[in-house]
């Protein structure tokens, strides 16, 4: 199998040069995708959060989802790390100092889920299957009909209650909550923070 490169969502140039036959998922979304291109069988650890599909049970967890345990993943000895924005830097780095394959998967909107899911198949030879999955969700989200001007919710996407930590702009969710014709009402926060309960009330 040739050799194949992609670029992850923090810019850095990832090369696998062979196929990878043992993952170690760092969030649920990844967990999710893995599942969806029919990579189950070679997840060899995931977070303790990662709860779908059922099948995930069965996989030895590797410590919280902001909370990797480091030695675990290693003891998984994965060929492919694939983690997320909520992974710390210092994990990330860390793992690579271990000589372990790490490449973040961290969308910033729909689209982005699009390109995200054909990098894993790249790296991970379903390419076919990632075209499939890729093409019917945009497929559905084009057809989906556009919401009603009268239907303009108010939102708040929280992430953690204590502290209460919200999505922003350019996150996913916030393009989700876009998409669904509701206004994100901590769109102007950058990305991810906290805010206080006083302001969450006043919003």
């Amino acid at each position: 199998v040739p050799a194949v490169t992609v670029t992850d969502d923090a810019g850095t140039v990832i090369t696998m040069n062979a196929t990878p036959q043992r993952i170690v998922s760092l969030a649920p979304s990844n967990t999710e995708i893995l599942a969806s291109l029919g990579l189950l069988d070679r997840v060899v650890g995931v977070t303790d959060v990662c709860d779908y599909p059922p099948a995930v049970k069965n996989i030895p967890h590797i410590g919280g989802y902001s909370a990797i345990r480091i030695e675990k993943v290693a003891a998984r000895r994965p060929d492919l790390v694939v983690a997320s924005d909520i992974t710390p830097q210092e994990t990330i780095s860390r793992l690579r100092e271990l000589g372990l394959t790490v490449v973040l998967v961290a969308p910033r909107n729909i689209d982005h889920v699009m390109r995200d899911i054909r990098m894993v198949g790249t790296l991970t030879g379903t390419e076919r299957a990632a075209e499939v999955l890729a093409a019917n969700l945009s497929a559905r989200n084009a057809a989906a009909a556009p919401p009603s001007s009268s239907y303009n919710l108010t939102v708040a996407h929280v992430v953690w209650n204590d502290p209460i930590y919200v999505s922003g702009n350019d996150t996913l969710q916030n393009d989700v909550i876009v998409h669904a014709g509701g206004t994100n009402i901590f769109a102007g926060k950058d990305g991810w923070g906290t805010v206080s309960l006083e302001e969450f009330l006043l919003r």
